[in-house]
């Protein structure tokens, strides 16, 4: 929902940009990108909150995904179209919605990061192993709410005597 909001926000930017500036606006062609957009978005899985919350990870998918669809859609309307100034057009757009989805995309890692702090967020994590190995691993988990990993049980066939420390 975010990123639809963060994409009809630049579809609006772009177009009053270009009624401002007196250039060309193809809104077949800025929804084509748009969507386009979004779903290269979402193929990068960025709707899946990841282990490590960074936000140049984020910003880094956000960017690379806008770029393939801006390059689509430019070679799309070279080959379909013979009017002027696609280019520009086409990459103006890209940008704002580059602008606009990314910044979207770090409230929401922010978001995140805050409600994984506080415990409000994250997954039940089942531990594999109940040895010494496997003990500190839920012992790191519960110090480092960071990572949005609640550990509720082990999975052991010869599980340790449980400690004191546990």
């Amino acid at each position: 929902a975010t990123d639809g909001a963060m994409l009809a926000t630049a579809l609006v930017v772009g177009g009053a940009w270009a009624r401002a500036t007196s250039s060309s606006f193809s809104l077949s062609w800025a929804l084509f990108l748009l969507v386009l957009t979004l779903a290269c978005v979402n193929r990068r899985h960025l709707h899946r909150p990841p282990l490590h919350l960074r936000v140049i990870d984020t910003l880094a998918a956000v960017l690379l995904a806008t770029a393939l669809a801006v390059s689509v859609t430019v070679t799309l309307r070279v080959l379909l179209s013979a009017s002027e100034g696609i280019g520009p057009e086409t990459v103006k757009l890209g940008a704002l919605a580059a602008i606009f989805v990314g910044a979207g995309r770090v409230a929401l890692t922010f978001q995140e990061r805050r409600a994984r702090r506080l415990g409000l967020s994250g997954s039940r994590a089942l531990i594999v192993g109940a040895g010494e190995v496997g003990r500190r691993l839920a012992k790191r988990l519960v110090e480092t709410p960071e990572f949005g990993l609640h550990p509720v049980g082990f999975l052991d066939k010869e599980p340790l005597e449980a400690r004191e420390d546990d």
